[in-house]
């Protein structure tokens, strides 16, 4: 069973903050703490109407250039409020769950297998810390910023702030807004995945459903230490049934 559909009433709240900030507003200038405020508005209000849909997610794996790995998995929010991942086979049927290890013979077939397991794991340690940081959580944007660790920067008619220790110490996490709407349109994220030796990084591509919502519709993930990459596709949003 999906949770039940509230839609409208999210869909009025992602309006009026579209309403909130007018051109004529931001000519009188936004402080950097309405700045986080309209941000976090945005992220309360679309990670609940998010879970009025369900969609499907591709994910490839390459690694030193050569793709290993391509599953693809439908997604929803279960009444528990977790997101579901069912993995959807080759053949289009589906199997529950979610296998996130690396078949060994499919990873760099031409290297120890040793090596090939590490790389497995990392794989899979690293797309799971893309689900750490997406959905972001405005109330860790909320604590970097009252730690004097945010940045605001300008840039046209955009804006890039940067969150410093967001999630982990060392890391970072940027947001691109749109100065007319303020409306977010980008994430990156600096961070690692066990020691700051294993550095990744990645971008989110902000997608906007009819209603408002906003979700990460194009993820690319890099692990330079590992020549791994990652690339996550959310897309095919429609109302989930009942």
């Amino acid at each position: 069973m999906k949770t039940p559909q509230t839609a409208p009433l999210l869909s009025s709240l992602l309006a009026a903050l579209l309403l909130a900030w007018t051109p004529a507003t931001l000519a009188q200038g936004a402080s950097p703490q309405q700045r986080v405020d309209t941000l976090k508005q945005w992220l309360a209000a679309s990670q609940q109407s998010i879970r009025q849909y369900e969609w499907v997610q591709t994910s490839t794996v390459t690694v030193d250039g050569k793709t290993q790995k391509k599953q693809q998995f439908h997604c929803y929010y279960g009444v528990d409020g977790k997101l579901q991942k069912v993995q959807v086979g080759d053949d289009g049927s589906t199997e529950k769950g979610m296998k996130i290890m690396l078949p060994p013979a499919m990873i760099l077939s031409k290297i120890a297998e040793h090596h090939a397991q590490e790389v497995q794991e990392f794989a899979a340690s690293a797309e799971q810390l893309v689900h750490s940081y997406l959905p972001t959580d405005p109330a860790n944007i909320q604590a970097s910023m009252n730690a004097g660790k945010m940045s605001l920067n300008p840039a046209g008619q955009r804006v890039k702030l940067g969150f410093a220790d967001y999630l982990k110490a060392g890391d970072t996490l940027g947001v691109e807004m749109e100065i007319p709407t303020s409306r977010l349109i980008a994430v990156s994220v600096e961070t690692y995945v066990d020691k700051p030796e294993d550095a990744v990084q990645f971008d989110a591509q902000m997608g906007v459903l009819p209603d408002g919502t906003i979700y990460a519709s194009h993820i690319t993930l890099s692990a330079p230490s590992k020549k791994l990459n990652i690339v996550i596709d959310n897309s095919g949003h429609r109302p989930a049934s009942s």
